[in-house]
């Protein structure tokens, strides 16, 4: 389990797994983090990882430098040949996908049990 340093309202936990890696998000992705947050799927794609699983529940606030992230993400994956899925946010964040007409580019998945 790694995590990736960011501002103290926002977290960005990466779980790397051979088969579906999930990159756990809290707090508020924006301009200031969306970057660090492309960097981490990429490297997991960069990787060999065939699924990354970018898990939204927990995010407060998404701009639209996080949606663009989000979209240059589903595209790098594509290119390696790979999936990108989301497992959906709160109403608010769903909402931010929905009025930028971006939700339909992204596979959404239901978040799987830990432990």
């Amino acid at each position: 389990m790694q995590k990736v340093v960011q501002p103290p309202e926002f977290v960005c936990d990466v779980r790397p797994d051979r088969r579906r890696s999930v990159v756990r998000l809290a707090g508020e992705l924006d301009l200031q983090v969306a970057g660090d947050v492309g960097a981490a799927v990429e490297e997991l794609l960069d990787a060999g990882c065939p699924q990354v699983v970018v898990d939204l529940r927990d995010l407060t606030f998404l701009d639209s430098s996080g949606v663009h992230m989000l979209i240059e993400a589903g595209e790098a994956a594509e290119r390696r040949r790979r999936a990108l899925a989301l497992i959906r946010g709160p109403r608010n964040v769903q909402r931010v996908l929905q009025i930028t007409g971006t939700e339909a580019l992204f596979a959404f998945v239901a978040p799987e049990e830990d432990g």
